[in-house]
């Protein structure tokens, strides 16, 4: 200490508790000392004063130790030693080591005797070679000889032959190798064949070979090499010449037949026709020109569509059985046209129709299909069809709407409808429909088109619309058009219909024919009204702003004229 203690001396913990009694002397044994003024300060936290301390962490820079909890408490591990691994070695591998050999020393002491081997040292005595002799030969060949099989053997080896092996004699070499050059002494034959022998033998075939009577060896020969020779004429009265030809034969006898079967096989049907008969009777005929005729019931494959009866370069086009009693026809693959049991014809694989339809033309490139009929009737109108022509003027507009049996000539003017109006006529003349002329009297006040749509007739009812004419109905005066929405294909004599239509509510009235006097064509609800104009045409129940589209009775009721509206337009029209 660096100054004496001067008492009272008074202890106090770190929290300034005070304990004990009057102390003179205070010893540190583990822990620091250290004083500031008349206050001395003992530290344990550390290790100072030569005090035992705390290990506070453990380490190791060698692999094969481990240390588990490196701190205050560590565990301290070695792993066994392997030749893989540095570690402790086990009292087993101690065992297994201390028995092993130790090492070996190499001797070479004495010139006889055994190699001998004792402790660690290896004794090999230094042997002298004294020139040692074969004391016996033997041999596992049995044709192999050997006499004074010691010291002196002789060995030899017999001839070959035909009940031994052994070495080729220069006689029996020069034997062998003049084989083949012998030639035959004796030839004999086997019946049918005969054979006169020696060596050069003449082969013939025996009568025997034929048909006893029928021919004779003077008829026909076989050479050495078996082809048959056939005389131009024999005693048998028979010939073969080539190419071999026969009489031209029938049905029931074909010239080229079978010996079971003498009615099926090959004929002359006529020139240049090959005809294949069984059983007496024709099934095929070849003509001249490469023309294939089956002349009795033919059977082929049950095939499809995709797969057909066809050809050999257009394997899916042809002919088919799509069922039971129908045949059917397709080009690439689809069925085209097909014919039913009934009588009932199929275009393109769709339904046969229905009643009173009519196949149409869809042009060029496009598919025939069915089609309602152009409409007819049994009244024997005949209407002028023909342009007119005096003094040079053409008179070609046809008043279709005014003419007979539904129209007449009374005019007044009309309101288009919001619905749709249908007027049946009779085409004067057969053509393309190339105009049509209308007359407004009153425009619309916005943009507005009128339709005027042309239609095939079913059984009295309009159906499918052939095509339309749109016309401005901003216009007034009599307006042209000569663009149609397809072509309106007319036919003289046929009825067809006109309908009428516009695309908004917009007021438009027209030049139109004058209701009090029009025929009836529409039945009705209950007793017919008196009222002039009704059922005069047909309409739809409903406003129709789209264009022409066709249509079914189910859609139509007898048209009513009410205040202008649903007048029969006046229409005149050109047929090219």
């Amino acid at each position: 200490m660096s100054s004496p203690v001067q008492p009272p001396l008074r202890v106090e913990t770190v929290d300034g508790t005070t304990s004990g009694r009057p102390i003179t002397t205070i010893k540190v044994t583990n822990g620091d000392l250290s004083i500031s003024g008349t206050v001395a300060t003992i530290d344990t936290s550390g290790g100072g004063g030569g005090g035992t301390g705390t290990v506070t962490s453990v380490s190791s820079s060698q692999a094969f130790i481990t240390i588990t909890d490196p701190t205050t408490t560590p565990s301290i591990s070695i792993g066994n030693a392997s030749g893989a691994a540095t570690g402790v070695l086990t009292a087993a591998n101690f065992n297994t080591f201390d028995a092993k050999q130790d090492a070996i020393t190499l001797t070479t002491t004495g010139t006889s005797g055994a190699a001998t081997f004792a402790g660690g040292t290896l004794n090999i005595p230094q042997y002298t070679d004294s020139g040692g002799t074969v004391t016996s030969v033997g041999t596992s060949q049995a044709f192999i000889t050997i006499t004074d099989p010691t010291t002196t053997p002789s060995i030899s080896i017999g001839n070959a032959s035909g009940a031994a092996t052994g070495v080729l004699t220069a006689t029996d070499w020069t034997t062998f190798n003049s084989k083949g050059s012998g030639t035959v002494t004796s030839v004999t034959g086997t019946a049918p064949i005969v054979s006169s022998g020696g060596t050069t033998p003449a082969i013939s075939l025996a009568n025997t070979a034929v048909t006893p009577g029928s021919y004779t060896t003077a008829d026909i020969t076989v050479d050495a090499q078996g082809r048959i020779t056939a005389a131009s004429t024999g005693s048998g009265g028979g010939s073969i010449s080539f190419p071999i030809e026969a009489d031209s034969g029938s049905n029931s006898a074909p010239s080229y037949s079978f010996s079971a079967d003498t009615d099926t096989g090959i004929y002359l049907a006529g020139a240049s026709n090959m005809s294949i008969v069984a059983a007496g009777n024709s099934y095929l005929s070849i003509g001249s020109l490469g023309a294939v005729q089956f002349d009795r019931k033919a059977l082929f494959n049950v095939a499809t569509a995709a797969a057909p009866n066809g050809f050999a370069t257009d394997t899916n086009t042809g002919f088919f059985q799509p069922s039971a009693d129908t045949i059917g026809f397709s080009t690439a693959g689809t069925e085209k046209l097909r014919f039913g049991s009934s009588g009932e014809i199929l275009i393109a694989g769709t339904a046969a129709g229905t009643a009173n339809q009519v196949l149409t033309s869809g042009g060029a490139g496009a598919a025939v299909t069915w089609a309602d009929a152009g409409g007819g009737n049994e009244f024997n109108a005949e209407l002028v069809g023909v342009e007119l022509d005096a003094a040079g003027t053409g008179y070609s507009v046809f008043d279709i709407l005014s003419a007979p049996p539904y129209g007449v000539a009374r005019y007044t003017t009309g309101s288009v409808d919001s619905k749709q109006y249908f007027y049946p006529f009779i085409a004067p003349a057969t053509g393309d429909l190339s105009e049509i002329i209308v007359n407004f009297t009153a425009a619309a006040g916005s943009a507005t088109n009128v339709y005027y749509g042309f239609y095939r007739d079913n059984n009295g009812v309009p159906s499918t619309v052939l095509g339309y004419a749109t016309v401005d109905g901003t216009l007034t005066g009599n307006i042209s058009v000569t663009s149609f929405s397809g072509t309106i294909a007319l036919t003289r004599g046929t009825q067809f219909w006109l309908s009428q239509n516009k695309s908004t509510s917009q007021s438009i009235t027209q030049r139109s024919i004058q209701n009090d006097y029009l025929p009836r064509i529409a039945p009705s609800e209950a007793f017919p009204s008196t009222t002039n104009g009704y059922s005069a045409s047909l309409t739809t129940n409903s406003t129709v702003t789209t264009v022409p589209a066709d249509i079914t009775a189910e859609g139509l009721e007898g048209g009513v004229y009410f205040s202008g509206l649903g007048a029969k337009p006046h229409i005149g029209v050109k047929i090219l």
